[in-house]
């Protein structure tokens, strides 16, 4: 399996406002780890990806990475059982 790992820029504050299943809206205000969790959780639910967030170059350097393993037959492509966040 390739191992895709690459610095993600995340804002250092967030302020979120959200609905809760009872219709009220809440705000919720997170700095550090807390404010890059929220990003992060808020990214899969746009479905958004690690892949959408690093540089185009990066990106391309991953493809083309796959590529030549794939056509070496070495291409891992079953999924993780674990992911590494």
């Amino acid at each position: 399996m390739i191992d895709y790992t690459a610095d993600v820029e995340r804002a250092a504050r967030v302020l979120v406002r959200a609905w809760t299943v009872d219709e009220k809206e809440i705000e919720i205000e997170a700095d550090e780890l807390l404010a890059v969790a929220l990003q992060h959780e808020i990214d899969h639910l746009d479905g958004k990806l690690f892949i959408d967030r690093i540089s185009r170059i990066k990106r391309e350097l991953y493809k083309r990475k796959l590529k030549k393993l794939i056509k070496e037959g070495k291409a891992d492509l079953e999924r993780p059982s674990a992911v590494r966040i």
